[in-house]
């Protein structure tokens, strides 16, 4: 795809040369006839981007189509001989000066080639004839897709009683004033049934006096107003005698619309909703908002979420994907196969995990192929076809993906193709992600906005166009993981493709053992922006010094004591200017920099007596801290972390036996979001320092205070405790406190007497227990009696890990 080809090269260039206060690695003369701009060049590129984001897809015809595959492959053609220049010059041997010269002078006559083809696509691009149409009319992936069922029948329903329930009571209950319900989900997950199945229930059916609804047609179809109201106004006079009078005229659809609405309790579904002129539309064609107190609700299904259908989280509904045992329950009792007298027969056991695996609990996935499989009479040589079919091509309407893709922001169509280089069905790491999103350089950050913020706004937001999938969340509430469903892979390019190892600029995934059998080829790379190794070995050092656009540095480590560093690493990490991220385990340790370091993000490292040289002066716009503490005198001083304004996470484990103690009185970051205390065997006079952060909304307290007691009186933000101490035996709360907390996790609390009773009032929607003794147990079992008793509704789950342990 030509954005990702043109994000690609810009991003290089802009590495290699356009480095504020950082040289070009190559010399660049900036004088004579062969003198190349490259503010210029970046220029051009930047205009040929704003032209495929444009009028490249849906909305170009053949041309524009065969001009975007021009502008690709030249983007592509000429990073690579671009890069392979570079690294001709780079791995020269220093002493071979006429070498060096030669590709330098390669070097130039590559970029004058390459504005000089800039130019010429720019001026394609201005003289390109767009008013040719895209047909779209494009045949199903599939053949025998043609005739699939979209959705099961309206009445036939797995895996959804608690998603009808939970939107009839939405629907029923609630406020008096209009609401808009929005059902949310990727394509195919059976929104469309789940709103019917509601819709037909006799309970809904008497709730409402009028009811309307309107399916949107695909978007390829199109956009019509006129016929959309008609449809609307259609469905909504069903039974009356003015639908005996014929088609009503266009312009007075709206205004018998809103006489048909006023003043009566209504109930309107816009099914498939991908087009945000339908919903402002309808909404013209309400009644006035003071005859709009009757319970009315509309209900709107989309792929895509947008802010402006809602503003109560409430009101938002999140369709999941159904689990193994769902997706196989659909399959055997489908209409299509008709299995319900004998459930499965052992044909259907034998392809039951790879049919479960392949649908990915897809519902739409799981009856196309109920449907393939009930027009064959073997099934096995039937599935082999059908498996290889959908691993290849995937079953999803291309039309409706294409116009999805197509509406997506140049960014955002980059970042998603990005997906394609994940395994089907593997989990990702959000953090993970983000990184190589912004050592691609597909990141632009908004002004006071930081590359990683910006980077997983962009992920939320494909997560809101049902694009991508969330998989966990941490503690903190952000996402942790996601993937994409294994059915939108399909829209990639399934070829393979070749990349010169000297070329690379990630690497990871790749065990250490494995790089120090070829030492010789590490030292051709030299455009490195991300490296993580299992641990570090001989040789490294060259790669670490020679990258110098390196960004994340990880180093995991093996298996160590805890405050026995194996490996002290070279300083000249330090001198990285583009290094964002270094995390290193407790197996290594580095001396603190001699300057400042502007770029730094995240920080994990091994620290004795560096925190106490005013060290994080030098870490100015640090975000994410990890500390290691140990010393051999046992007494640590912890200070000047108050410097470091603009830390949000903090973690601080301390080996057994030191002894931490903080300045007083006790300062911590005031934007301080996480933190983790491990051994640090504060004070309750340091912890009243940490009750007071003002955002703090995590906290985890691993055997991190000494005492028996713990009065609380703040934790106003907090939003999930994590309290693991072996020693503690009262815990006091007042009447203000934690009046935000959701999540709490006790761990070996052995001698505490019981969980406090006012933690009951607080909104908690879980309680964990591992390894806390009887007592607490009991306590924590009250709670839901207490909420019941008292709210006439229990909010709140309880888990209980490992025994019970007796003190």
């Amino acid at each position: 795809m030509a954005c990702v080809a043109l994000a690609s090269l810009m991003a290089t260039i802009k590495l290699e040369f356009l480095q504020p206060n950082n040289p070009s690695r190559v010399p660049l003369d900036d004088e004579g006839p062969g003198f190349i701009s490259m503010e210029s060049l970046y220029e051009k590129l930047s205009s040929l981007q704003a032209f495929v984001q444009e009028k490249s897809g849906a909305r170009g015809g053949t041309a524009i189509r065969d001009l975007e595959m021009k502008i690709r492959d030249f983007a592509l053609d000429a990073e690579d001989r671009i890069e392979m220049q570079l690294s001709n010059f780079l791995l020269a041997k220093n002493g071979e000066d006429q070498q060096k010269a030669y590709y330098q002078q390669q070097l130039h006559q590559t970029l004058g080639e390459v504005a000089e083809n800039a130019a010429e696509l720019l001026e394609k691009s201005k003289e390109t004839d767009d008013k040719q149409v895209v047909n779209e009319s494009e045949g199903p992936l599939i053949p025998w897709l043609e005739h699939a069922s979209i959705s099961e029948p309206s009445n036939f329903m797995v895996g959804r009683r608690r998603d009808h329930v939970q939107i009839m009571d939405k629907l029923i209950r609630g406020s008096e004033k209009l609401e808009v319900v929005t059902i949310v989900g990727m394509a195919g997950i059976g929104k469309t049934t789940l709103i019917s199945s509601v819709y037909n229930d006799p309970s809904v059916a008497s709730h409402f006096d009028v009811r309307g609804w309107v399916s949107m047609p695909g978007a390829a179809g199109g956009y019509n107003r006129i016929q959309m109201l008609h449809t609307l106004l259609w469905t909504l006079l069903a039974g009356t005698e003015e639908i005996k009078k014929g088609r009503i005229p266009d312009r007075v659809v709206p205004v018998r619309l809103r006489k048909r609405l006023q003043g009566k309790k209504y109930l309107i579904v816009l099914d498939n909703l991908w087009n945000n002129q339908a919903w402002h539309d309808i909404r013209r064609c309400l009644p006035a908002k003071s005859y709009n107190f009757k319970r009315s609700r509309i209900v709107i299904t989309t792929t895509h979420f947008r802010s402006d259908y809602t503003n109560s989280s409430r009101n938002i509904h999140n369709m999941t994907l159904l689990n193994p045992e769902e997706s196989w329950t659909l399959f055997c009792n489908n209409p299509f196969l008709k299995l319900e007298k004998h459930k499965a027969p052992p044909i259907f056991q034998k392809i039951r995990s790879q049919v479960v695996e392949i649908c990915d609990g897809l519902p739409y996935t799981i009856l196309v192929i109920a449907k393939r499989l009930s027009k064959c009479d073997n099934i096995r040589q039937e599935w082999n076809k059908v498996e290889k079919e959908i691993e290849l091509l995937g079953v999803l309407d291309r039309r409706a993906l294409t116009h999805t893709y197509n509406q997506l922001s140049q960014h955002l169509k980059v970042c998603f193709l990005y997906f394609g280089v994940f395994p089907k069905r593997s989990a990702i790491r959000v953090k993970q992600l983000i990184r190589l999103w912004t050592v691609e350089g597909f990141v632009n950050p908004l002004e006071h906005e930081g590359l990683e913020n910006q980077a997983y706004e962009y992920l939320q937001e494909l997560i809101d166009r049902s694009l991508i999938l969330i998989e966990t969340r941490s503690s903190f509430g952000k996402i942790q993981n996601c993937r994409m469903h294994s059915a939108l892979h399909s829209f990639y390019n399934t070829d393979e493709i070749y990349v010169s190892f000297k070329l690379l600029r990630v690497l990871a995934f790749v065990p250490s053992s494995f790089l120090q059998r070829v030492p010789a080829r590490l030292h051709e790379l030299v455009f490195l922006r991300y490296l993580s190794v299992t641990e570090w070995f001989e040789g490294l050092d060259y790669v670490v010094s020679t990258n110098r656009n390196l960004q994340t540095l990880v180093v995991s480590g093996k298996e160590s004591q805890f405050g026995a560093p194996t490996l002290h690493l070279p300083c000249t990490i330090w001198e990285l200017p583009q290094l964002r991220h270094l995390e290193l385990d407790k197996s290594y340790v580095i001396d603190p920099p001699s300057m400042v370091k502007d770029n730094m993000r995240t920080l994990s490292w091994v620290c004795s007596t560096h925190c106490r040289e005013g060290v994080y002066y030098r870490f100015p716009n640090i975000e994410k801290l990890k500390v290691f503490v140990f010393s051999s005198n046992n007494l640590i001083f912890l200070d000047n972390l108050e410097y470091l304004e603009r830390l949000e996470r903090l973690s601080i484990s301390v080996r057994f036996g030191c002894v931490v103690t903080l300045p007083k009185p006790p300062m911590f970051p005031s934007h301080l979001k996480k933190l983790r205390l491990n051994g640090t065997n504060l004070s309750e006079r340091d912890l009243k320092t940490i009750e007071m952060l003002p955002q703090l909304e995590v906290l985890k307290l691993e055997n991190a205070f000494h005492g028996k007691v713990w009065e609380v009186e703040g934790f106003f933000q907090l939003k999930f405790l994590l309290l693991e101490n072996k020693m503690l035996e009262q815990w006091m709360v007042g009447d203000v406190s934690f009046p935000r907390l959701e999540h709490l996790v006790l761990r070996f609390c052995y001698c505490l007497e019981k969980i406090p009773e006012d933690i009951g009032s607080i909104f908690l929607k879980s309680i964990e227990l591992q390894r806390c003794c009887p007592s607490v147990v009991t306590s924590a079992k009250r709670i839901p009696e207490y909420q019941r008793d008292e709210y006439g509704i229990e909010f709140v789950e309880i888990k209980i890990n490992g025994e019970e342990s007796i003190p």
